[in-house]
C-alpha cells in the first residue's frame, strides 16, 4: 500500500491479510483504504491471491507443512507488477494443488495383486469317431471352477435345422451331461466346476438335429478321453 499524502511504500496489505498487523496499524490500514480506490483493488487482488495459495496448501494432506515465503522489504508493486505478483500467487496455488493431487493419487493407488498362475488340469486331442471327418482339442485349466476350451476343425458344415453339440461322457455307465453347443470350426469355453469334471472321463461332441429332443443323438463325431486330479483316466 503506498501513503498517496507522503509518498511512503508500505507492504501492510499482505500483513493485515495475514493478521500481523497491530490493532493501530489495522485501524490506520482501514482507514486509508475507505478513502482509496487504488488500494482497494490491490488489497481485492491479493485477497484473491492469497486465498488460492492458502485454499491449496491446507488441501494438499501432506506430512509436512508447506512454509509460506517470507515477504521482502521492497516498495510496493506497481499496478503491472501487482498484477504479475497476483497472477505468480495463483500459479503458485495452481501448482500445489497439481502436486497435492497427485501426491494422493499415489497413495490412494491399490496394491497390485499378482494374478495366480493358471494350473493346467488337462489337455487330450479330439479323434473322429469311426472314421468321421474332423478333429480338435480340449484344454482344462483352473482350480475350483475350470475353464474348458473345446476347439474344432475339419467338421462339415452342418445342414440346416443341425448343429454340433460338446457332452461329457463317462464311458463305464455311458452317462452324459450336456455341455454346450460348438462349430464346425472354431474355438468355444465352457466353466464347469472341477469336481463336476472328475465325475467323467471322456469327451464326446455330438451332430444334434434341433427337433426338441434333449438327449444325444446317435451320431457322435469326436471323441476324446481325459484325466482329471480328481477323476479317473480314460484309455
Amino acid at each position: 500500500m503506498t501513503d498517496h499524502d507522503t509518498g511512503t511504500a508500505h507492504l501492510d496489505l499482505l500483513a493485515l491479510l495475514r493478521g500481523e498487523l497491530s490493532t493501530d496499524d489495522v485501524v490506520r490500514v482501514r482507514d486509508h483504504v475507505a478513502g482509496c480506490s487504488e488500494c482497494r483493488d490491490e488489497l481485492l487482488e491479493l485477497a484473491v491471491g492469497h486465498s488460492l495459495l492458502t485454499a491449496s496448501v491446507r488441501s494438499l494432506a501432506a506430512p509436512e507443512a508447506v512454509a509460506l515465503p517470507e515477504d521482502p522489504v521492497t516498495p510496493a508493486p506497481t499496478p503491472h507488477r501487482r498484477r504479475r505478483v497476483v497472477a505468480g500467487i495463483a500459479a503458485a496455488a495452481v501448482v500445489l494443488a497439481g502436486a497435492g493431487v497427485a501426491a494422493l493419487l499415489v497413495d490412494r493407488e491399490p496394491t497390485e495383486t499378482p494374478a495366480p498362475p493358471v494350473e493346467q488340469v488337462a489337455e487330450t486331442r479330439l479323434e473322429g469317431v469311426d472314421g468321421a471327418p474332423g478333429r480338435g482339442r480340449v484344454t482344462m485349466s483352473g482350480s475350483d471352477v475350470a475353464a474348458m476350451t473345446v476347439e474344432t476343425t475339419g467338421l462339415p458344415r452342418p445342414r440346416g435345422g443341425h448343429y454340433y453339440y460338446v457332452w461329457l461322457l463317462d464311458p463305464e455307465t455311458n452317462k452324459m451331461l450336456p455341455v454346450g453347443q460348438v462349430e464346425a470350426e472354431g474355438s468355444t469355453t465352457f466353466r464347469l466346476p472341477l469336481s463336476l469334471l472328475g465325475r467323467y472321463s471322456a469327451i464326446d461332441v455330438s451332430l444334434e438335429a434341433d427337433n426338441g429332443d434333449p438327449g444325444h443323438s446317435v451320431t457322435s463325431v469326436l471323441r476324446a478321453d481325459y484325466r482329471t486330479p480328481s477323476g479317473s483316466a480314460g484309455s
